[in-house]
């Protein structure tokens, strides 16, 4: 396992290297982001039980990078975004063509390749209450949209109304099982809708709508972002933003001490992984039926 990890994170910095390439001839603005920049700062590359790269974009960049992506070379890479065919996330990720990866069991039909998370960055209303209600509803309509890709099997079921999760158990079943496709469809396209909606407000802070953390620590300070230094990552560089300091100590307070030992484990899911090989939904399932679940 070790040695999957540690080729997986040699395709993910050549993956940044074309990333930066990208954005660069281009003129898009992105910045490390989350574990990413505390392991600029702290270990001047990954976090050593960190297997991600996250960098966030201001929604006018991202957009553009969107209007862009097709310059890409498709065999090399690959940008997706929201409203993509049978991709459930919410924010973009630029991935290696050449590569093979379902991250999650539930939903086997979201098949990418090793990537680099985009999250859009939006400005929001300095209005906490609204900025809460949005939030909530966010979540709560991501929530659906996901259950409409969900592969739902009865231990997922028995697990949902074991810990007293009824109704998620009755949602997961309605919308990723009893909904005709036109409905599961009509549940994306609403996810979808309110999510371009919310980017339209305008406001003193800008906002990750994908974000992980507490509301306040989520609200950053446009200055911190209006500017960027390169910074030493591994055996390359990554954009940071100009107040990377204002913005780790606001996520993550003494974000120079690593936690707990019990802690340092890794976040991320890869349920199938190949870093040789593109497959296709019918491959990937043929060679896991001959418990193949990795190649590198």
């Amino acid at each position: 396992m070790d040695s999957l990890i540690e080729k997986y994170k040699e395709k993910l910095l050549d993956l940044l290297v074309a990333f930066d390439k990208f954005c660069t001839d281009n003129n898009l603005k992105y910045y490390a982001s989350g574990g990413t920049a505390i392991g600029v700062v702290r270990h001047k590359g990954f976090i050593p039980w960190d297997d991600d790269i996250d960098v966030v974009m201001p929604r006018e960049d991202y957009n553009r990078m969107i209007e862009l992506r097709n310059t890409l070379n498709p065999k090399k890479y690959y940008i997706k975004t929201l409203g993509d065919e049978d991709y459930i996330y919410a924010y973009g990720k630029f991935c290696d063509a050449q590569t093979t990866l379902v991250e999650y069991k539930i939903y086997p039909r979201c098949i990418i390749g090793v990537n680099i998370d985009i999250f859009p960055i939006d400005e929001v209303l300095d209005d906490r209450e609204t900025l809460c209600i949005k939030r909530r509803k966010f979540y709560s309509l991501r929530e659906r949209f996901l259950m409409t890709y969900q592969k739902l099997s009865m231990r997922n079921l028995l697990s949902y109304l074991k810990h007293g999760e009824i109704k998620k158990a009755f949602e997961s079943l309605y919308y990723g099982v009893l909904s005709s496709n036109l409905k599961k469809k009509k549940t994306r396209d609403l996810f979808i809708a309110f999510e371009k909606k919310w980017q339209l407000d305008k406001g003193v802070f800008l906002y990750n709508h994908s974000a992980f953390y507490p509301l306040e620590k989520e609200l950053l300070s446009k200055d911190w972002f209006s500017d960027f230094v390169y910074m030493p990552f591994e055996n390359t560089k990554i954009r940071m933003m100009k107040g990377y300091n204002q913005y780790l100590s606001q996520l993550f307070g003494d974000y120079m001490t690593p936690p707990p030992l019990d802690k340092q484990v890794s976040q991320h899911s890869h349920y199938y992984i190949n870093l040789k090989e593109r497959l296709s939904r019918n491959e990937i399932e043929v060679r896991m039926a001959s418990d193949e679940y990795s190649v590198f």
